[in-house]
């Protein structure tokens, strides 16, 4: 098994670690989460290894979820939901709106100010404002 990253959180009470190995012959990654003594990373590293407890791929997307506000299914529900469109830009930033609204887009055209589209750095976002400002004109 190989180490590919520790993390470690420690406060008064003393210090957690994460531990995140690659199998040697799956090549499957595995978390690794438990206490340790902050005092050697190496002997910690094992010792979680050995008695921590697993660390689920499904528990940090939970986690992750809870962080944002939203999970990637809230958010298709809701484009599904509202028949809405959604376009990377250029600029890296998401263009979201109704879906009959993207035949009246002219590319040339800043639509930061368009009533009709939302447009945000965060899909989830770009989405939840398009929603916002649908929801008074739902056809």
């Amino acid at each position: 098994m190989k180490v590919i990253e520790t993390l470690w959180f420690t406060n008064i009470n003393g210090c957690i670690g994460i531990v995140i190995v690659e199998e040697d012959v799956t090549g499957d990654r595995k978390a690794y989460i438990g206490p340790a003594s902050g005092t050697d990373e190496k002997a910690d590293t094992e010792s979680i290894l050995a008695w921590g407890n697993k660390f689920s791929l499904d528990t940090a997307q939970r986690i992750e979820q809870l962080l944002t506000k939203g999970s990637q299914e809230d958010i298709l529900k809701q484009v599904a939901d509202w028949g809405l469109f959604i376009v990377r830009l250029n600029n890296g930033d998401w263009m979201v709106g109704k879906g009959t609204h993207i035949y009246h887009l002219e590319i040339t055209q800043n639509h930061y100010a368009d009533p009709s589209v939302s447009i945000s750095p965060d899909v989830g976002q770009a989405v939840a404002q398009a929603v916002e400002k649908l929801s008074g004109r739902r056809e």
